[in-house]
């Protein structure tokens, strides 16, 4: 949700895409391994964060202690519930892509 905050942020995305694997000649959202999107319109959708697999999910929850911060995290082995949080991203995805290094290179850092 939003730019990122931090230069490490960026750099992690940028060594994912490296990392993925090429897309196939045919380019289906089914052959994808990374789905990475910007949502910039933050007063309409509230922050959120988590990263799924085919097999877990792992949940970025808000503070108990502070209103601002996250720093606390479930994992979910859960097969509907995981499988319901890849849909979840992907939808999120179609809209706000980044897939190619130059797109993250173009990405401001906040702090």
């Amino acid at each position: 949700m939003g730019l990122p905050h931090s230069q490490v942020l960026k750099d992690h995305l940028l060594r994912l895409l490296t990392l993925r694997p090429a897309l196939t000649d045919g380019g289906c959202d089914g052959e994808r391994t990374l789905h990475i999107c910007i949502i910039n319109d933050l007063t309409r959708y509230p922050e959120r964060f988590f990263v799924a697999s085919e097999r877990a999910a792992v949940i970025i929850l808000p503070s108990a202690n502070s209103p601002m911060n996250f720093d606390t995290a479930i994992v979910v082995h859960e097969p509907q519930y995981v499988h319901r949080l890849l849909q979840h991203g992907k939808a999120l995805y179609g809209k706000n892509r980044i897939e190619s290094l130059d797109a993250i290179n173009l990405l401001e850092v906040i702090e």
